[in-house]
């Protein structure tokens, strides 16, 4: 009798094994809606069109699952809701702590869209002003510590941040530039962007630790999606940054480098202080 319960047990957990291991043929990609041009629908957008590409280098199935809210990101990982997070996930020495990131793929710089009519030409014009950020991401890390004499007031969403623009209750919105271009290309009479040229963003695919090898097919994915060009010169990159209107992604020093040397300097990175403390000089 017991044997016959052995065997029952031993059957269950092979059954239980083949279960999970087949929704794992499914990548399941974790997004942030609002967050135009990368993510448009599950069938649109410059990140969309980089998981579905990544799904079939994997030879995966994949779906996509919606986040409300940027701050959450981190936790939709943790919990195992998703296999992987594309969504402008700004890769930092903090976030490396509890997840693995991918060698970039998009890079941008930070940026401060005010309105047309507004005196502020740089970050520190907006010391003791109201600013608008949105929750949870490096943006709002940048206010909270380099403008301790402002309100800054934190959101959900760029669209409420826009919003509290448009209607004079923020006075800047801090956001990257490929973001803010993005937000403002159709009212450029209304706004003006001010460049914050001295420090650069890199985005990243983030992934559980410990993924047994996922990491590596991703970093080899975006690899040669990065640096290999068709008979035109263009990678599969540069040829979706045109699509959907972004500017380039080059980056001068990674350009030169093997996927290796790239993956060494992420984990190289600074402390997120550090990191942001080259705005100021």
């Amino acid at each position: 009798m017991q044997n016959k319960i052995l065997i029952l047990i031993v059957i269950i957990i092979q059954v239980y094994a083949f279960d999970k291991e087949n929704v794992r043929d499914t990548l399941k990609i974790g997004v942030v809606e609002e967050n135009e041009p990368f993510y448009i629908s599950s069938s649109d957008g410059f990140e969309t069109e980089i998981g579905i590409n990544l799904a079939k280098y994997l030879n995966m199935a994949y779906s996509f699952v919606t986040i409300d809210e940027f701050e959450d990101r981190v936790s939709y990982i943790l919990k195992g809701d998703v296999d992987i997070i594309i969504s402008t996930f700004t890769i930092t020495k903090d976030r490396l702590k509890l997840l693995d990131f991918s060698i970039p793929y998009y890079y941008t710089k930070p940026a401060i869209l005010v309105r047309s009519n507004s005196d502020i030409n740089s970050i520190a014009d907006i010391s003791e002003k109201v600013c608008t950020v949105v929750k949870g991401t490096v943006s709002e890390k940048t206010a909270n510590v380099f403008l301790p004499n402002s309100k800054v007031l934190s959101k959900k969403n760029r669209n409420l941040c826009l919003m509290l623009l448009d209607l004079g209750i923020a006075e800047a919105y801090i956001e990257d530039c490929a973001i803010i271009e993005s937000l403002s290309n159709f009212k450029t009479d209304k706004y003006k962007i001010i460049k914050i040229d001295n420090i650069e963003y890199q985005y990243g695919i983030a992934i559980k630790q410990n993924s047994n090898g996922l990491l590596d097919k991703i970093n080899d994915f975006i690899y040669q999606a990065s640096f290999s060009p068709d008979s035109l010169g263009n990678s599969e990159l540069v040829k979706l940054c045109k699509k959907y209107d972004l500017s380039p992604s080059v980056n001068e020093v990674t350009s030169s480098l093997s996927r290796i040397e790239i993956e060494s300097k992420i984990k190289e990175l600074k402390s997120d202080i550090d990191f942001l403390n080259k705005m100021l000089k």
